[in-house]
């Protein structure tokens, strides 16, 4: 069973390494390791606690706002990106499940994605555990139209007023778990795709003026895993691998914690982001981070960088057994 298992994982990710791409649609997160309910369904009730995330992330901040003054007259640019997430999952047994929510804001137009996940954990005979996971939801994406001014009057593509469409969302995951491989502690691994039935949004106000937004599958892997250098530090690497079939970007990433709960470290993606990351755990659960990615391209000229805050919440639930009541005896006149 184990090896069929292993069989499935290793073309699984064949086939996504083997995608050549062009331009991603997720919502991108620089504390990924903190996140993976978002990317893989799988991922859920993989903790035996009850977990709970909230992550907001300001890209290029100071990009765009304002107006601009054109022949057009003043026209708004819209504020720089940002993105809010929610999510939360449990174990229930050997199932799984969570709920995402993410709320990406770019310019004046707006994508909401909410699904539920479900996972089903399979224990292997090598001490590992692989989980399958599916995830079913709903895309929308919307414009506020109002805000656009076009070159020409009457251009179909410009939609009057703010219009959205909404379309279902599928997604599918395996993540892989072990609790020690070699030298290496707190082992995972997961491959996993979103928008598998590539759903299409046809926005359009009562005039039919507007576009069709087509959503593509987008695939991921992620591996992380680690490492202790005594009893007091350990290193945490992870990697991410996302691409949608034409654009492909890889974060590198080490932590160094110390004293299980205070970290810092650096990430690299590729196209020169250069991304510096605190955190702190609290001893009764809570997670505090903070990430701030330098963009090393023209943007840089533009812009302060990307703030990302996270906050995770993992708690559990304990269930006391109801004691026997002890009989009480009662005497009745038939057995006096």
């Amino acid at each position: 069973m184990s090896k069929k298992i292993t069989y499935i994982v290793l073309l699984f990710f064949a086939g996504f390494m083997s995608i050549k791409s062009y331009a991603q649609q997720d919502a991108q997160y620089s504390q990924f390791m903190f996140n993976r309910l978002s990317y893989n369904p799988a991922f859920a009730g993989s903790s035996e606690k009850i977990c709970a995330t909230l992550l907001y992330r300001n890209q290029w901040n100071q990009f765009g706002g304002g107006n601009v003054v054109s022949d057009l007259g003043s026209v708004g640019r819209g504020g720089s990106p940002t993105t809010f997430l929610g999510n939360i999952h449990a174990p229930i047994g050997k199932f799984g499940i969570g709920a995402n929510f993410n709320n990406d804001q770019l310019g004046f137009s707006k994508i909401v994605t909410a699904n539920v996940a479900l996972s089903y954990k399979f224990n292997l005979s090598n001490g590992g555990v692989l989980a399958t996971g599916v995830g079913v939801g709903f895309v929308q994406e919307g414009i506020d139209g109002s805000k656009l001014k076009a070159i020409d009057q009457g251009d179909p593509k410009i939609p009057q007023g703010n219009i959205t469409s909404m379309g279902l969302d599928l997604n599918f995951g395996l993540y892989y778990t072990q609790p020690q491989i070699s030298i290496f502690n707190n082992f995972y691994a997961g491959v996993s795709s979103s928008h598998l039935n590539a759903p299409k949004l046809l926005i359009q106000d009562n005039a039919g003026r507007g576009f069709t937004s087509q959503y593509v599958r987008h695939y991921y892997f992620i591996t992380g895993a680690d490492y202790d250098l005594n009893s007091a530090f350990t290193i945490n690497p992870n990697i991410m691998v996302k691409t949608d079939g034409v654009k492909t970007t890889t974060d590198l990433n080490a932590t160094l914690i110390w004293n299980q709960n205070i970290r810092g470290g650096l990430s690299y993606r590729t196209f020169n982001d250069l991304i510096i990351l605190a955190g702190y755990e609290f001893p009764f659960g809570l997670n505090v981070g903070y990430s701030y990615d330098l963009t090393m391209g023209k943007i840089l000229n533009y812009s302060t960088g990307t703030h990302e805050i996270m906050l995770r919440y993992c708690f559990g639930v304990k269930f006391t057994p109801k004691e026997p009541k002890i009989p009480i005896p009662r005497l009745t006149p038939r057995f006096l």
